[in-house]
C-alpha cells in the first residue's frame, strides 16, 4: 500500500491503461480512480492547476471507456437533450 501512495495518479492511471490481465484491471482502475479523486481534491482552483484538472478529466473519461469496453460495465448514455 505504501508503494501505491508514493506513485502519482498519472503513474497509477498509466498502469491501469497498460494492464493486459483482465483479472487485475478492475483493481488497477479502482486504485487509479482513488488517486485521481484525492489529487483533484488537493488542486487549487487556479490558472496553473487548470492543465492538471484537464488531464484528470481526460483520464477519468478514458477509464470510463475501459470500464464499459474492456470490463463490460454498464456505460453512461448521455443524450443531446441532457436526459
Amino acid at each position: 500500500m505504501a508503494d501505491t501512495l508514493s506513485r502519482s495518479w498519472e503513474q497509477l492511471y498509466q498502469e491501469a491503461v497498460d494492464e493486459p490481465d483482465i483479472n487485475k484491471l478492475t483493481q488497477r482502475v479502482h486504485v487509479a480512480e482513488a488517486a485521481m479523486f484525492y489529487r483533484w481534491q488537493e488542486l487549487p482552483e487556479s490558472e496553473p492547476a487548470q492543465q492538471e484538472h484537464q488531464r484528470l478529466q481526460e483520464a477519468a473519461e478514458a477509464l470510463l471507456k475501459i470500464k464499459s469496453g474492456k470490463l463490460k460495465w454498464p456505460g453512461l448514455n448521455f443524450s443531446a437533450s441532457g436526459r
